[in-house]
């Protein structure tokens, strides 16, 4: 009985002094492993030629945002193994560390490794058995670090009219805040884009070309998108672009003038009109005053603007005030419908016949009536009122 229970306590303290932890320190990484040797009978199973690896996490393949990845698994020979290994590799780098530990049959294992690099990322693990056997296992990790898209393109620069047909440039440009390189899309506005272009630094600007085939006015934005990530920030302000037919049109016919429809020779009028290019070249506009003369070509204007030009005329007439315009191309429109005006007062008869003057005109100036002496009478006693003081003189 005693012999029982002597035995039973010698294989509890074996079981107990063959547990064995190893850990590991570089200047950016901790790898810790953790060892256990597990009792086994005096059955033996099958031998192997080498030590068994099996790393049970991660999933190789595995995509991680967590730059903290713990590597664990097992190894088993009943031979005993007495040696390990590990190496990390990235795009750039690699690490490696060993260690011996006393002999086991079967052992588990954790790496803890702080700051994975972006894109792949190689664990590979290897132990030893006394006779100098290696086994080994690998894992393939992704690491994909949290990203921010790219910030908000700037409105796109270029012409911002043109013909069919024609290759007009345009470019923008924004920042990514992690870095990375971009690729731009850029909608034209008429239902096609450029597709996805690049890559491109970031901060660098981008440009790029498009002709239009018909005439309108589109609204042309940009996005752009990061690489790998693939994350897309959000539409550019618009560019407004007004696309004209091939060659040049004349401007439309401008509008009726406007302004007075009487007056007074002598007096200084003013008329406007307006007339639209469709090509939206600026335009000049000439008023023909009816009377033999006109403005001149004044301008140039922008197209669609109000024009407006003065005049006074020196008889009392009839007239027709008309206008026409013509684009910076020398492209005339036709005249517009025409204002009528009249002119039938005098500015110097208004002067010269204010108040008691009226007396003085030549028709009245012959009555006999103005010369009896009853007219005398009340011309004397209202004069100071009406200003007759000098209708005597005038008279006589």
């Amino acid at each position: 009985m005693r012999g029982k229970i002597w035995m039973c306590l010698i294989i509890c303290l074996l079981f107990a002094g063959n547990v064995l932890a190893l850990s590991n320190n570089s200047n950016n990484i901790s790898g810790k492993v953790v060892a256990r040797i597990t009792y086994r009978s005096n059955v033996r199973s099958i031998q192997t030629l080498q030590p068994i690896v099996v790393i049970t996490q991660p999933q190789d393949g595995a995509v991680v945002t967590d730059p903290h990845l713990v590597v664990r698994g097992y190894a088993m020979d009943e031979a005993g193994m007495n040696y390990w290994e590990w190496e990390w590799h990235w795009k750039g780098g690699s690490y490696s560390n060993s260690s011996y530990f006393q002999i086991a049959e079967y052992v588990e294992f954790r790496i803890d490794i702080y700051g994975l690099h972006s894109g792949w990322n190689l664990i590979i693990v290897r132990f030893k058995n006394i006779y100098g056997a290696i086994g080994e296992d690998s894992v393939n990790v992704t690491y994909n670090p949290p990203n921010n898209p790219p910030n908000k393109p700037s409105k796109p620069e270029g012409p911002n009219k043109g013909k069919v047909k024609e290759t007009l440039y345009f470019n923008t440009v924004t920042t990514d805040p992690d870095g990375d390189s971009l690729e731009y899309l850029i909608d034209w506005g008429d239902g096609t884009n450029t597709g996805w272009l690049g890559p491109i630094t970031s901060g660098t600007p981008f440009e790029t070309f498009h002709a239009w085939d018909e005439p309108g006015t589109y609204a042309v934005r940009a996005k752009a998108r990061d690489i790998p990530y693939l994350e897309e920030s959000e539409w550019s302000d618009t560019l407004i672009v007004t696309i004209v037919s091939e060659g040049n049109n004349p401007p439309s016919k401008p509008d009726r003038p406007q302004g007075p429809t009487n007056g007074m020779i002598g007096v200084t009028y003013t008329y406007s009109s307006r007339s639209v290019d469709p090509d939206e070249d600026q335009i000049y506009y000439l008023f023909d005053w009816g009377d033999g003369s006109n403005s001149g070509w004044i301008g140039p204007f922008e197209s669609g603007q109000v024009a407006s030009a003065s005049h006074k005329w020196s008889k009392v007439g009839f007239y027709q005030v008309k206008v026409k315009a013509k684009d910076t191309e020398g492209k005339e429109s036709e005249w517009s419908d025409p204002l009528p005006i009249t002119m039938p007062k005098s500015k110097n008869i208004k002067e010269r016949y204010h108040g008691g003057q009226i007396f003085q005109l030549p028709i009245l100036s012959r009555l006999k009536l103005f010369k009896t002496p009853t007219f005398m009478y009340f011309r004397t006693l209202f004069s100071p009122i009406i200003g007759m003081k000098n209708y005597k003189q005038k008279l006589i």
